[in-house]
């Protein structure tokens, strides 16, 4: 069973847990009903832009994804540097390692997170989306040679 089996019933767990129509749900992250379906059924994958809408709506994010809640988690995570790390290997993956594994996308996320929390700790935040690519690119080496 892959990771997208286990977010298809914690989504539908989380709609229901919050009283909601596929159809409610579906508005609040930007897509019909029929799509919405197909996110708890498992026959599509989720957008960035989707999660966030939900997550606006009440859904635990955390709890979709890693099976746990947010309120379990340490304080200390940096929602929008997580959520920026996400959104880059997204595009970073799309444009150069579409066929990158899931564990991979993850393994650079967890890397790329860190290293925009120490950037960010250094007074230095990366707020050019080239510089940002560029950290993604030497990540990427690292993994792939590494």
């Amino acid at each position: 069973m892959n990771l997208i089996n286990f977010f298809r019933d914690r989504l539908k767990f989380e709609r229901h847990r919050l009283g909601l129509t596929q159809a409610q749900l579906g508005s609040a992250g930007g897509v019909d009903r029929r799509t919405q379906y197909k996110y708890e059924t498992g026959t599509n994958e989720p957008t960035l832009g989707y999660l966030r809408g939900v997550e606006s709506a009440g859904v635990d994010i955390p709890f979709t994804l890693f099976d746990l809640r947010a309120s379990e988690l340490s304080s200390t995570v940096d929602w929008p540097l997580l959520w920026q790390a996400v959104e880059d290997v997204g595009l970073f993956c799309l444009r150069n390692a579409p066929d990158s594994s899931e564990g991979t996308r993850r393994d650079l996320v967890e890397r790329l997170y860190a290293a925009y929390v120490e950037n960010k700790q250094s007074k230095q935040p990366l707020t050019q989306r080239q510089d940002r690519n560029d950290l993604v690119n030497a990540i990427w080496t690292k993994v792939i040679h590494g």
